[in-house]
């Protein structure tokens, strides 16, 4: 039996890293754990009343208190348009 040539081209004796394995990890959790950058969040606006948005604690989207719509994060992009946006029927938190 042969053992596997780990040279990669350059010399090098060891294995290629391997990438972590997403086995049973959920597609929103993967989302959940990306940012946005805090300077786009200053300049971003709800397109339906122009009040600041602001993040969801779990990222997965945008939040206007004014209209109460939520903009979802698709990977790492704020989808800023009304039609996709969905209607919060929380209660709203004391100010």
């Amino acid at each position: 039996m042969r053992t596997p040539d780990y040279t990669n081209g350059f010399g090098s004796a060891e294995p290629e890293p391997q990438a972590p394995s997403l086995t049973g990890v959920s597609p929103c959790a993967i989302y959940s754990r990306m940012s946005l950058d805090p300077k786009l969040l200053e300049v971003l606006a709800c397109p339906a009343c122009k009040l600041p948005v602001s993040l969801l604690p779990d990222g997965s989207g945008l939040r206007c208190d004014g209209c109460r719509r939520i903009y979802p994060v698709v990977d790492d992009i704020p989808v800023m348009l009304i039609d996709e946006a969905l209607q919060d029927s929380s209660p709203k938190e004391p100010a």
